[in-house]
């Protein structure tokens, strides 16, 4: 019922619909009308320009012809002409629509090109797979790499596995949870191996179906900052005249210390130290003699001990160094170490020779406490106590204050 199944020739389809064959079996709602009518011309003719959907090549946009209620009449001359005028009229404005949505693409894309190429950050765009699909002159510069290199590469290549894992996880959580990182900063390898620290900002590419199929970045290289930053951490934890750990940063390295030995069941020691007569050369000598022994006493130190120990200046002439985790710690063995490194004579310039000797307080972790504050207290009395006889060492022991007097020569 209502299926277009044959066509008179007098029937006239119009010629920018093509053949007539194309209309049969179509669903539609017909009055063939065998008689003329200027009110049908307009009717189609308004069709034409309104849904433009009566076209040779078929609708543009996918309707079907039978939303036209498309209506076959019998034309004269002049009413085919009046048809063939509202027809051209429409085409050519469907053309200039066209050709201008054309050209403010176009303008579009060239002010979007020309801001990615003009600014000073890299822009990078990587699909799902981590893959680099595309990228502005700045990223280039930034990492090393050719534009045909670049391309197609995946982002692992340019990073350490440590911070290409952490980079991944930021991607993959921003992915499965539709919530973007803030900034983060990140490790970048260039291609002659030199390596600086950028901030990335990601936004998401998606489709047009608004599904994520990839991210697009700005980086910023802040490595000028992170040195900074590097620096004041330094400064910060360091001792500015021996270059060791400061007071602040013992107790930082004791409380990391601790938490190891007590995860794995193992022990640790803290001994402090003292410079004996170290008074006495910095008032016969001055402040400048007292700072190049201090520096000594402090290279002498750090040349003893492994590189999982810790050597701080405590402040002062006084020093302390904490034995981390090991089966084999012998606290006593490393203090005598101590005492005949120190008991050798500093040279100081001048023909000037400082005899400088230590007293040494220990305590062990958890056989004195299993507290830092505990094992500091201990430590410290330990050594006054060594001090009263000068040139030894005294475990603490829980509170038995085991002595050791020095060595004969």
């Amino acid at each position: 019922m209502g299926k277009i199944t044959a066509l008179s020739k007098k029937a006239v389809v119009f010629d920018y619909m093509g053949a007539a064959s194309s209309l049969e079996g179509l669903d539609a709602r017909i009055d063939l009308l065998l008689h003329d009518s200027d009110t049908y011309i307009d009717d189609i003719a308004c069709r034409i320009i309104e849904d433009r959907v009566i076209k040779k090549e078929g609708p543009p946009d996918g309707r079907c012809l039978r939303r036209c209620s498309a209506r076959f009449i019998q034309l004269n001359a002049d009413q085919q002409r009046r048809l063939a005028h509202h027809a051209t009229w429409s085409s050519n404005r469907e053309v200039t629509r066209r050709e201008h949505l054309r050209q403010e693409i176009e303008k579009s894309e060239e002010k979007y090109k020309t801001i990615l190429e003009n600014i000073e950050e890299g822009y990078f765009e990587v699909d799902l797979a981590g893959h680099i699909t595309f990228f502005n002159s700045s990223m280039l510069k930034m990492i090393g790499y050719t534009g045909g290199e670049l391309l197609g590469m995946g982002y692992r290549s340019f990073m350490s596995s440590k911070t290409a894992t952490r980079v991944f996880r930021s991607y993959n959580r921003a992915f499965r949870t539709g919530q973007l990182p803030t900034p983060f900063d990140w490790e970048l390898v260039r291609k002659n191996g030199e390596r600086l620290y950028v901030e990335t900002s990601l936004s998401f590419i998606r489709d047009a179906n608004n599904k994520i199929v990839g991210f697009r970045g700005i980086a910023r290289d802040v490595s000028p900052r992170k040195k900074i930053e590097k620096e004041l951490l330094y400064l910060a934890s360091h001792d500015h005249l021996t270059g060791l750990y400061n007071r602040g940063a013992l107790f930082e390295k004791l409380r990391e210390t601790i938490a190891y030995a007590k995860r794995f069941r193992q022990r640790c020691a803290l001994l402090f130290l003292d410079l004996d007569n170290f008074k006495t050369v910095n008032d016969t000598w001055g402040h400048e003699t007292g700072d190049r022994v201090l520096k000594e006493a402090a290279f002498r130190l750090t040349g003893l001990l492994r590189e999982t120990d810790y050597v701080c200046r405590h402040g002062g002439d006084e020093f302390t160094i904490i034995l981390s985790n090991s089966k084999n710690m012998n606290p006593p063995k490393v203090a005598q170490k101590v005492i005949d490194a120190i008991s050798r004579p500093f040279d100081v310039g001048e023909n000037k020779i400082a005899a400088i000797t230590t007293s040494i307080g220990i305590s062990v972790y958890p056989d004195d406490s299993d507290t830092m504050e505990d094992l500091v207290k201990y430590a410290d009395k330990a050594m006054y106590r060594a001090k009263d006889r000068k040139d030894r060492y005294i475990c603490y022991n829980r509170g038995k204050f085991t002595k050791k007097l020095p060595l004969e020569i």
